[in-house]
């Protein structure tokens, strides 16, 4: 099933360049989701109710970070066996 997924994904992004925009997107999403995350302990206040706010925080944010930070190290992986590939053949 991971080929397959690899085999999708491979095919979405036609480029190395692309793929590259798309890992930088990404990581810019990650690093937002975290930075909010973190904001949220800082700022929020430390009763019941901005207790929830933080919970609601890590459970709405936390899973999107880590589902971007997957996206772009796929991208990532992508785009240096595209270079490899590049490589090879000149």
């Amino acid at each position: 099933m991971n080929t397959h997924l690899a085999e999708v994904f491979t095919k979405s992004l036609p480029t190395r360049r692309a793929a590259l925009i798309f890992f930088w997107i990404a990581m810019g999403c990650f690093l937002l989701g975290v930075a909010s995350i973190v904001m949220a302990e800082i700022y929020m206040p430390k009763n019941p109710h901005g207790q929830e706010a933080i919970l609601t925080f890590y459970r709405s944010l936390g899973p999107w970070a880590l589902f971007w930070l997957m996206g772009g190290a796929m991208t990532w992986v992508y785009a240096q066996t595209r270079l490899r590939e590049r490589c090879r053949t000149r």
